[in-house]
């Protein structure tokens, strides 16, 4: 490893911009040699370069380092179709209980009605199936952005 490699590994930032602060406080010269050589890389498998010197050491350890990493996604993946899956369901008997819920009210403000309880079976009746009517035509804007917000992360990730 040389001088420079050393440099760069001893930047132990994840920010862009502190590397860039980094190298910008370096003398010209330098500042040319490590803008020459630097680099970025994302993502579960190292660049190939660096797999290139894994399989100089280890015969073979770059196959089982690719493996991993493709092992990993296939991993998160069904994670995360298991976590929708399970989101999915939670949803649907959310929906169905609230739905058995609401009507069951709604007949016990009917019922109040018939027994010469109007006012108080109109109000519960009322705000019940309001409720229901809301609660099954959209979606609170709370939520939205919410569910805006993972999926944004999970395309950045």
């Amino acid at each position: 490893m040389s001088q420079l490699d050393n440099e760069l590994a001893d930047v132990s930032c994840d920010d862009i911009t502190e590397i860039l602060d980094t190298v910008q406080q370096m003398p010209d010269e330098r500042q040319e040699e490590v803008m020459i050589s630097l680099e970025m890389h994302y993502g579960p498998i190292p660049h190939p370069s660096i797999l290139g010197r894994y399989e100089e050491l280890n015969p073979g350890a770059a196959k089982l380092i690719i493996e991993n990493g493709v092992a990993e996604s296939t991993h998160r993946r069904s994670m995360e179709k298991a976590t929708l899956h399970k989101e999915i369901r939670d949803r649907q008997r959310s929906q169905y209980l609230g739905f058995i819920i609401g009507i069951i009210v709604i007949v016990l403000g009917f019922i109040l009605i018939l027994n010469g309880h109007a006012i108080t079976g109109t109000a519960l009746s009322g705000v019940t199936a309001l409720g229901l009517v809301g609660s099954f035509t959209g979606t609170p804007v709370k939520e939205a952005d919410t569910t805006d917000e993972r999926i944004n992360e999970k395309n950045i990730a």
